[in-house]
């Protein structure tokens, strides 16, 4: 092998472990770990177009970028459902028009009204 060989092989491998351990981090939750390896995918990610590898090889590496970003946008969307919980139980619930046996309107709950916090 070649020494352009030997280093697109690095590179290739390097790419290959940091899949490994970004969907790690994606799976077990370690969103930081993931912020972690950022700058390193980066900076690999850039030195692609300019390595001598073949289709299967490439194609593996799209596989995995694809998966990883599969898991990481279900990650978003796990943090944006439970923000959306945390503030639905902080506001609490909507309030609640009935109206009375005179046809006027009553609002029951929403803003204002006494929540339960529990601490």
């Amino acid at each position: 092998m070649t020494e352009q060989e030997l280093e697109d092989l690095a590179i290739v491998e390097a790419l290959e472990d940091l899949f490994a351990r970004e969907r790690r981090g994606l799976l077990e939750g370690d969103l930081e770990a993931v912020v972690r390896l950022a700058d390193r995918r980066e900076s690999l990610l850039a030195r692609v177009p300019s390595l001598r590898i073949g289709r299967p090889v490439l194609e593996r590496l799209r596989s995995s970028a694809a998966r990883n970003a599969g898991l990481l946008a279900a990650a978003a969307q796990g943090v944006r459902s439970a923000s959306a919980r945390v503030r639905s139980l902080i506001e609490g619930p909507p309030p609640l028009n009935t109206y009375d046996m005179n046809g006027q309107r009553h609002q029951l709950g929403g803003k204002g009204s006494a929540t339960i916090r529990r601490l």
